[in-house]
């Protein structure tokens, strides 16, 4: 049997990774959780914690995602300094997780896959989350 030509093939869907960086499934917004606030808010968003330049699938790939509340999100894209201290996070994440694999040289395999570290940028930067962990 050959394949109908009027019929549009279906699209594969992509296989996520879990995060990395929130436990239990990200029931809770992860910024909420790190503030300390634990009222459910409803509805959450994935966010890709390194996007643009193709880093996006990388990000989804590696688990680098955490769910916030529709207000975390919304301020993550316009804060620069809360974006930078979650990518941080990531990179964190992402090193313990790669340590065995990569020993010492897990910062520059960072580096190489994502062009940049933000831990060698992070330095003394407070603000309303600056305890994120």
């Amino acid at each position: 049997m050959t394949a109908d030509p009027k019929r549009p093939k279906r699209k594969r869907r992509k296989r996520h990774s879990k995060s990395i960086i929130q436990a239990a499934g990200g029931r809770r917004c992860y910024l909420c959780e790190q503030s300390g606030d634990m009222t459910n808010k409803g509805y959450l968003e994935k966010h890709h914690v390194l996007f643009g330049m193709g880093r996006r699938d990388k990000s989804e790939a590696d688990g680098l995602v955490v769910m916030l509340c529709m207000d975390h999100h919304r301020e993550v894209h316009q804060d620069d300094g809360l974006r930078r201290r979650l990518c941080a996070v990531a990179q964190r994440a992402w090193e313990k997780e790669h340590r065995p694999d990569y020993g010492k040289a897990v910062r520059a395999k960072w580096i190489e896959r994502y062009c940049r570290s933000y831990l060698d940028e992070e330095g003394g930067q407070d603000g309303a989350y600056g305890g994120i962990t």
